[in-house]
């Protein structure tokens, strides 16, 4: 038997501190960090100067401008 390394990655909010899964409830992946990335975006994440919100940390206002809440505005939670 051998003991082997390997790396998983997982993304969670940079503001709530919600950590991303996916339907089955996983929450880290083995797939690349890129792949981990589309998922995100695919469950409607926002990707902005390399930070990561979940949907619950932004809006849109009107003229369609991206607002992001701040970490005051947010609590914690696994989606």
């Amino acid at each position: 038997m051998s003991i082997i390394g390997r790396k998983f990655y997982g993304i969670s909010c940079d503001c709530c501190g919600t950590t991303l899964s996916d339907a089955c409830g996983q929450t880290i992946f083995i797939d690349n960090a890129p792949a981990v990335e589309e998922l995100a975006i695919s469950e409607n994440w926002k990707k902005v100067n390399d930070k990561h919100y979940c949907e619950d940390c932004y809006h849109y206002e009107e003229d369609n401008k991206l607002i992001l809440h701040d970490k005051k505005q947010s609590t914690r939670k696994t989606i």
